[in-house]
């Protein structure tokens, strides 16, 4: 009996910490746009936008040139669905002495980011994407 009771007191164990580790698991992804748009100006750049664990990488490209800039996120909020690509997330991102947010939104006819910079001296800087494609690692 106390074999038996050993087992069940293991196997509730394993089951929570698998829920435990399912429920901390972030979306990693790949967007790609073409154009921006940056104090209502259109600018015709590609860029990319990868986020790979506590990354948000944001690479831009213009002919041959590439240029990348890595946010570190501190702090998260995922209501996205990966299959359908519908719903919303926002990013807490820093970088240097800069701080801002990246939220995506996803609805049926339209994929959006869009990344607020706090910069120093400056003030707000507002960059929207049209998102062409997604792509899930």
């Amino acid at each position: 009996m106390n074999h038996i009771l050993k087992h069940i007191a293991f196997i509730f164990i394993l089951a929570f910490s698998i829920y435990a580790n399912s429920q901390n698991q972030t979306i990693d992804f790949t967007l790609n746009s073409n154009s921006l748009i940056i104090d209502e100006e259109v600018v015709n750049i590609e860029s990319s936008i990868v986020k790979e664990g506590k990354s948000l990488i944001w690479t831009q490209t213009l002919k041959e040139a590439k240029r990348s800039v890595n946010f570190i996120i501190t702090d998260e909020s995922e209501n996205w669905d990966p299959d359908t690509s519908l719903g919303d997330i926002t990013y807490i991102v820093v970088i240097d002495d800069i701080k801002g947010s990246m939220t995506i939104s996803g609805e049926e006819n339209e994929t959006k980011a869009v990344l607020v910079l706090n910069v120093p001296e400056i003030g707000t800087e507002t960059t929207l994407f049209t998102i062409q494609s997604i792509s899930y690692q």
